[in-house]
């Protein structure tokens, strides 16, 4: 199967996926996360690698502004303490890492 192909089906995988997401009313990022490492667990398919900057570039925006769109401002004003608290620990708890193995490096 060469590339042109796999992308094809892998973009007709995403659309199936996200049907079924509709069908059984669960988020469609969710089980286009699971289908994804199903599909990448699937023996005998070509390795796709990506640099980190082109998930970011490509994929990323177009998720976030789908759930945006699909926010309810009245939501987003009640649950305003919990997204800033949760905001807040996520990007302490993702930096405490990183801190500690600069602090490592600069020591040693």
């Amino acid at each position: 199967m060469g590339d042109i192909e796999f992308l094809i089906a892998v973009l007709f995988a995403a659309a199936v996926l996200v049907r079924l997401a509709d069908l059984i009313s669960i988020p469609y990022p969710i089980v286009l996360v699971v289908g994804g490492v199903a599909i990448g667990l699937f023996p005998g398919l070509p390795a796709i690698e990506l640099e980190p900057e082109a998930v970011f570039l490509i994929f990323l925006p177009p998720l976030l502004h789908a759930s945006g769109f699909n926010a309810s401002p009245q939501e987003l004003r009640a649950a305003t303490v919990q997204l800033f608290s949760l905001t807040f620990v996520l990007v302490l708890v993702t930096m405490s890492p990183w801190r500690s193995c600069r602090m490592r490096s600069s020591t040693g």
